[in-house]
């Protein structure tokens, strides 16, 4: 199965209603909030298409912490402001890309890597409880 895949920021037109990752609340966000939160300038979500429907989408949010609340790793070297931060989530469909070993950077389920190198933020005040 070969096809054209793509990576897009989301649009109206994009199918999303039959996306599918296994989780539900991950699937509800992105047929009923992205678009939304997008359009009011919250968060940037981009989809991954494959031949036409969406296989995997990431969303990118950005904030701050208060400079008193922020890691000391973060805060080392820093004036004493609120500490800018980007939170990623991403998922991906339940069908494999097409090829072995075809699997591209929004369909490997990762957030980019931030500044400091580290690929996941742990603050405790930005994420609360995990989904397992």
């Amino acid at each position: 199965m070969t096809g054209a895949v793509s990576i897009e920021k989301l649009r109206r037109d994009h199918a999303v209603g039959s996306f599918d990752c296994g989780k539900e609340s991950l699937n509800r966000f992105l047929i009923r909030n992205a678009l939304q939160s997008q359009q009011a300038n919250a968060s940037q979500t981009y989809v991954l298409t494959m031949e036409g429907h969406v296989a995997g989408y990431r969303t990118l949010v950005i904030g701050e912490v208060a400079y008193a609340d922020a890691p000391e790793r973060l805060k080392k070297g820093l004036a004493r402001h609120p500490v800018p931060v980007m939170l990623a989530r991403a998922s991906r469909g339940r069908e494999r890309l097409p090829g072995p070993g075809h699997r591209t950077g929004a369909a490997q389920g990762r957030p980019p890597s931030n500044a400091t190198g580290r690929r996941h933020c742990r603050h405790p005040r930005l994420h609360g409880a995990r989904e397992a």
